[in-house]
């Protein structure tokens, strides 16, 4: 199996997709994901089918009396029996744990778009019935998604991104298994479910089997609201839809909503559309621009659009400073006041531009960093900010002697600009270990004072 890549932004999107992005935009979106995320490249964990057959082979060499089920890829036939001989769950539990890298598995594509979705605030709840933590692995550099797997978290967290709904391998047991266990949950699994998904658009992803109490409450949602907005997302759910669980579940959902297609490429499609805002609103604001400032935004729009969606939004995100978990980076008026200043500096210079990763431009032969200030800030706290990311990517080995900064946003400071800084007094030597790291010298260039050229 080959492991899926993404797409630029040029690339098209489909219909259900955009429809998708566009109840993002408006706080409404709601996504439940099961095995069908997790069963892709890079991940590779087991489907529902693949664990009981491994958890039956497992059973059958450890457990005395155990006795296969006449299926043994029903995960929860081959659980019940393990509980009726271990005489208990925990036992159960432990095994299961040991069939798959659930806490260690890469993330894929999927993984990383939902990830970055959530950070982004696109999306206003995962409801996850997964055990691993890709998700959470996946999440930049700095950022951290708040998990609730228990009662207590859900009490504790005060924007939880992540419901783990069935449980989560680093708490082995909340692990949702046994029919039972499925069939009367925790009360906090059941009424999550309920809560998230009332009054909003709900995307089903990689989910081929139905809980009892997650049947139980669509059914008494689809009473309520005999309008209820619900996509799902299966390789195989237009083609198979007689056969699936979803033609009992919702047997009038219509055909548009019924996306055949896989987990990474759906979730590509919804951040592609996301991110596009970014190019978007820029051509919008420029659109008045002629000459050589007109030429340079359209080549730095060019170079933006030719990054997967997952590389645009977290360039624009690694950009942000003090950008809190659900709020958008691509969205914010000061990342696109930054991309609009590269897209001038691009003119003046009739240079070719390069969107790099770690919030980087690169205006033929000069390297830019960009930092976006998502609330107003001191001109101090964006030279510590700056100093702090120069010494992160020199030692990396991304930059030798001097970084310049392109600073975007509000900053409360001299009016004549940012002020050049050494960080280390004395000789640079970048290949010196120990100094050569901070041995730096920053400079920095306001957005507001380039936009003001072009005008």
């Amino acid at each position: 199996m080959t492991a899926y890549d993404g797409k630029p932004l040029t690339a098209a999107i489909g219909a259900a997709p955009m429809v998708v992005a566009a109840a993002a935009r408006e706080g409404r979106l709601v996504i439940c994901a099961g095995a069908g995320l997790s069963v892709a490249e890079h991940a590779s964990l087991p489907s529902g089918q693949q664990l009981g057959r491994l958890l039956d082979q497992r059973l059958r060499e450890r457990l005395h009396g155990y006795t296969s089920p006449a299926d043994t890829s029903d995960l929860l036939a081959v659980a019940d029996a393990a509980v009726a001989a271990a005489g208990g769950l925990e036992a159960l539990q432990y095994e299961v744990i040991e069939l798959a890298d659930f806490d260690q598995a890469w993330p894929n594509y999927g993984h990383r778009a939902l990830a970055l979705l959530l950070s982004e605030g696109a999306a206003r709840t995962l409801l996850l019935w997964n055990w691993d933590n890709c998700v959470e692995r996946a999440a930049l550099e700095g950022e951290r998604l708040e998990v609730a797997r228990t009662l207590q978290d859900v009490a504790q967290l005060r924007v939880p991104s992540i419901a783990k709904i069935h449980g989560c391998i680093t708490r082995v047991p909340t692990l949702l298994i046994t029919s039972a266990q499925l069939a009367d949950p925790p009360l906090w699994t059941d009424a999550a479910f309920t809560a998230a998904l009332r009054g909003t658009t709900g995307v089903f992803i990689g989910i081929g089997d139905v809980a009892d109490y997650a049947r139980r409450r669509l059914e008494e949602l689809k009473d309520s609201f005999p309008d209820l907005d619900v996509y799902v997302v299966s390789p195989s759910i237009a083609s198979g839809w007689g056969d699936s669980v979803w033609a009992q579940l919702l047997p009038e959902l219509e055909e548009a909503r019924r996306v055949e297609t896989t987990a990474d490429e759906f979730l590509d499609e919804v951040a592609r559309a996301w991110a596009l805002e970014l190019p978007s609103r820029v051509r919008d604001i420029a659109a008045a621009a002629t000459g050589t400032t007109l030429d340079g935004i359209n080549r730095t729009i060019a170079a933006l659009s030719t990054l997967r969606a997952i590389d645009a939004i977290a360039w624009a995100r690694t950009a942000a400073f003090r950008c809190r978990i659900g709020q958008s980076a691509i969205r914010l008026a000061a990342t696109q006041e930054a991309v609009a200043a590269m897209g001038v500096l691009a003119g003046e210079q009739s240079a070719e531009v390069q969107v790099l990763p770690e919030a980087r431009c690169r205006l033929d032969g000069s390297t830019m960093e960009v930092l976006v200030a998502c609330e107003m800030v001191t001109a101090s706290q964006v030279e510590i900010e700056a100093h702090r990311r120069a010494e992160r990517l020199a030692g990396r080995g991304l930059l030798d002697d001097e970084a310049h900064f392109l600073v975007s946003g509000a900053v409360f400071g001299e009016a004549g600009g940012l002020p050049a800084v050494d960080v280390l007094e004395g000789a640079v030597d970048p290949e010196n270990v120990l100094t050569g790291p901070r041995g730096l010298r920053v400079t920095f260039t306001r957005a507001p004072d380039v936009l003001a050229r072009a005008a």
